[in-house]
């Protein structure tokens, strides 16, 4: 999941559930360079038109819906807040259907969680999160909006689900066999959580090497300029890799509202440990 960022006067998924543009030029772009999944981040402006309490402070994140539309013929609410309007003309009359949205719950300032200050390509348009960026702000503390029910955001989610299943798979689970060369047959697996720094962020998986999967996805980690890392939360040995396999999604089936993309999951800790109880621990030893 790529996330992508731009500034906006406001942020109110519950009142227009809209990525909203001057022009559509920048939506088309946003369009053509994400994916399925993808989401973009709303930093406030630190312009009048914004609340003064909310001027460069990040508000919240979209999940990007895949076909462009005009704002005024999307929206059910009118008129928009006064924010997005010029007189009686939309101000930004150019947008992307939100197929979900969540709010930071603590409106960090954007000096606080990016390493500088966004480019004045980001004023107009959105751009891609880098890297350490990226890890910071899903770390964040978020809360999901409930968008408002119309027949066309209902329409909007199910393109984007379909265009999500035509993306490349994860492949089949892992199975012992004979292809070109000798497999050794393994009569356990292991389903595991691991967790990013000391922060309620998780990532789940099953694995024959849990530890071993930790010190690979730490390997795309600066830990040493960032003091942080994955390292291994809680681990179930189980009787095969078939079954580590199927717990670990029933683990993340239950674990989806929490979801933040790339198999990671921001919750608390009693979330988790009730939701490892009821889909490992209860299955397993009853």
């Amino acid at each position: 999941m790529k996330l992508f960022i731009s500034r906006f006067y406001g942020f109110r998924p519950e009142i227009v559930p809209a990525i909203t543009f001057s022009l559509a030029a920048y939506r088309d772009k946003l369009l053509a360079d994400s994916a399925p999944g993808d989401r973009i981040v709303f930093v406030a402006t630190q312009t009048a038109e914004t609340l003064e309490d909310e001027r460069g402070r990040l508000l919240g994140m979209a999940e990007i819906g895949r076909r462009a539309v005009d704002t005024r013929s999307f929206v059910t609410v009118w008129p928009l807040p006064p924010e997005m309007m010029q007189g009686d003309r939309i101000r930004y009359p150019s947008a992307i259907p939100m197929t979900r949205a969540w709010k930071f719950v603590d409106k960090p300032l954007l000096t606080e969680v990016f390493e500088r200050q966004l480019p004045r390509s980001a004023t107009q348009g959105a751009i891609p999160v880098k890297d350490a960026d990226h890890f910071e702000t899903l770390a964040l503390n978020i809360m999901e909006v409930e968008l408002p029910h119309s027949a066309a955001l209902a329409r909007e989610r199910e393109i984007l689900n379909n265009q999500c299943d035509l993306l490349p798979s994860r492949g089949p689970k892992q199975s012992p066999g004979r292809r070109e060369f000798d497999v050794v047959k393994r009569d356990f697996g292991n389903v595991y959580v691991l967790r990013f720094g000391k922060r309620d962020v998780w990532k789940v998986g099953s694995s024959h090497d849990p530890a071993g999967r930790a010190a690979s996805f730490n390997t795309n980690i600066p830990a040493v300029v960032t003091g942080e890392s994955w390292s291994l939360h809680m681990t179930q040995r189980t009787g095969s890799s078939d079954q580590a396999h199927e717990l670990e999604h029933l683990l993340k089936e239950i674990l989806s509202r929490f979801s933040i993309g790339g198999e990671m999951f921001n919750c608390s800790v009693r979330d988790l440990d009730r939701a490892w109880h009821e889909q490992v621990v209860r299955p397993l030893f009853g």
